[in-house]
Parts: C-alpha cells; sequence; structure tokens
C-alpha cells in the first residue's frame, strides 16, 4: 500500500490522533510513521514541536539550531544522571504510573518513586527520539550518538533480556541471509505481520523479508561501531554482521557495476537504432521495462554517450 503522505501531514498537524492510531488508519506500521517524520523533517529543514494546540512542523533557522543543540546537551546529561541511579540500584528505573510525577513539580520534593518514574519517562523518550535517526554516524550528530551508545550500555548491563532478543534477531538475519544468498531489501507496499501471525507461521516470505530488514537495521545502529566485545553472544553478533557486510556488499557491488555496462551497451543500441530512425520514446520505453532499467537511467546514459561521441 502507497502512503499518502498529504493526509498523514494533515493528521500529524490537525488531529491529536496517535502515531499509532495514524499508522493503522493508513495501513502501515508505527515505526514507518516515525521514519516519515524524520525524512520530511530532514528534506524541508524543520523539527516537529508538540504544544498545547497540537503538532506542528517548525523551520530550523540558526538559532533554533542552536535551541536544539543546547537540548541534545540536556538529554545527555539526563542519561548521565539515570545511568549513575542504575548503577546505586543494579536495574533499569521503572515507570510507576500511580505515583508519576507532577508537571512542574519541583524535583527537591519529589518521592523516590517519583524520581524513578521520572527517570523511565526519560529514558524511553530520549532512546525513542534517537532511534528515529537513520545515520548517527554523521558529524553533526556527536552528542546524539555518544548518548545513544550510553543508553545501549544501560540496556546491556542491566536489562538482562536486551542482548538476548539481539543475539536472536542476527541468527535469524543470518540464516535468512544464507538461505537467500543476499541482503534483505524493503519490500514496497508491505505491512509487517503481528507477532500472532508469525506465531502461526503465516508470515509471508515479503514481510519476512520486511521484518530481517529492519532488523539489519536496528543491529547495526546498535552494534556495528562498537569497539569493545564483552559478552560472547556482543561478539557472535559482530561476526554476523561482519560476515554479512563482507559476503553480500560485494556482491551488490558486482551486480551494479556489470548493470552499468549493460546500460550503457543498451544506451549505444538504441542510439545506433534512432539514427536509422527505427525507435520512437515508447519502443525506448518498452526496452527499458524489458532489460528492467528505469528510463530516466537511460535517457541519462545516451546523454554521456552522446557526450564520449
Amino acid at each position: 500500500m502507497i502512503i499518502d503522505e498529504k493526509k498523514i501531514l494533515d493528521q500529524i498537524t490537525k488531529t491529536r490522533k496517535t502515531y499509532r492510531v495514524i499508522a493503522e488508519e493508513n495501513g502501515t506500521t508505527i515505526e514507518e510513521i516515525y521514519r516519515f517524520i524524520e525524512d520530511y523533517c530532514r528534506k524541508n529543514n524543520v523539527q516537529i514541536k508538540v504544544g498545547m494546540r497540537g503538532r506542528e512542523f517548525v523551520s530550523l533557522t540558526e538559532d533554533k539550531k542552536d535551541v536544539v543543540k543546547e537540548s541534545n546537551k540536556k538529554d545527555l546529561e539526563k542519561i548521565l544522571k539515570i545511568r549513575e541511579w542504575c548503577r546505586k540500584n543494579n536495574r533499569l528505573p521503572r515507570a510507576l504510573t500511580k505515583t508519576a510525577p507532577k508537571k512542574n513539580q519541583d524535583t527537591v520534593l519529589e518521592t523516590d518513586d517519583q524520581l524513578e518514574s521520572r527517570y523511565s519517562m526519560q529514558f524511553f523518550r530520549i532512546k525513542r527520539k534517537l532511534e528515529l535517526i537513520e545515520d548517527l554516524n554523521k558529524p553533526e550528530f556527536e552528542i546524539e550518538r555518544q548518548t545513544y551508545k550510553i543508553i545501549t550500555e544501560i540496556e546491556e548491563q542491566y536489562n538482562i533480556s536486551s542482548i538476548h532478543m539481539f543475539w536472536k534477531k542476527a541468527i535469524e538475519l543470518r540464516d535468512w541471509c544464507e538461505e537467500n544468498q543476499r541482503k534483505p531489501k524493503k519490500p514496497k507496499g508491505i505491512k509487517l505481520a503481528t507477532k500472532k501471525e508469525i506465531k502461526d507461521k503465516k508470515e509471508t516470505f515479503e514481510q519476512k523479508e520486511l521484518r530481517m530488514y529492519y532488523a539489519y537495521i536496528s543491529l547495526n545502529k546498535h552494534y556495528k561501531h562498537e569497539d569493545e566485545c564483552k559478552s560472547s553472544k556482543k561478539r557472535e553478533i559482530l561476526d554476523i554482521l561482519k560476515s554479512i557486510e563482507e559476503k553480500y556488499d560485494k556482491e551488490i557491488k558486482d551486480e551494479e557495476s556489470k548493470r552499468k555496462v549493460t546500460k550503457k551497451q543498451l544506451a549505444k543500441a538504441i542510439l545506433t537504432t534512432i539514427a536509422e530512425g527505427k525507435v520512437t520514446l515508447n519502443e525506448i520505453k518498452k526496452i527499458a521495462l524489458k532489460h528492467g532499467v528505469n528510463l530516466e537511467e537511460i535517457l541519462q546514459t545516451l546523454d554521456n554517450v552522446k557526450e564520449e561521441r
């Protein structure tokens, strides 16, 4: 199913519907909505702001960029405080809804339960915010990268199930790649299967490929740039990611290289037939479709071939 961008933008800015409800009404996943927002913000140099009147997209002027940078520094400070709390209590903070801190309440007057609730909400809010960033390795995300690294360390140390969950994902991803002899791609118009469908083995091939695609992104975000390997499971995850990249990235590059040669040869053949007056634009489209090549790519290659001549 193709996402209606205008409809989603209207629902985000003109309604108070949650992202999960918006996702369900548009036949997609909440992860896709988050990625849509991130892409929209990056392309239009805006950020999403949530206020009393609802959500809105605001322009990122230089002044506002400084505000965002200051906000990211505050997030880092909060995560460092949460790490100290985890070290003291030897666990992750929990959200105790009955004792959640009141808005604008003086932190000095907070009870221990209210402090724990606040730390829990901050921890998962900041984590979700950073997970929206596709490439944390860009230079401009230095503070965010440092913050996310600490979050990952906290989860690995105090959430035992977290590392095991990622390890299981890595094993399943490795098996899928070996079976299909390639990395998973993102199929268009496909929704993720529900947990029940996966459990009942009703997940289609395309749905599983989509799930493996997101698993690959998630694993890379958590472990690809880690230097230290303290646990055996973590070492195994890193080894799996490395082997997938070494084996299948090379194959992708080889395929792309072969495809470029094919496009050039195809373009030269079309150029010859055009000179002879045998080919119309519609016939070029048919040839492009037959060879699985985008028409714009063919036309661009034709221009390059003409220049070479």
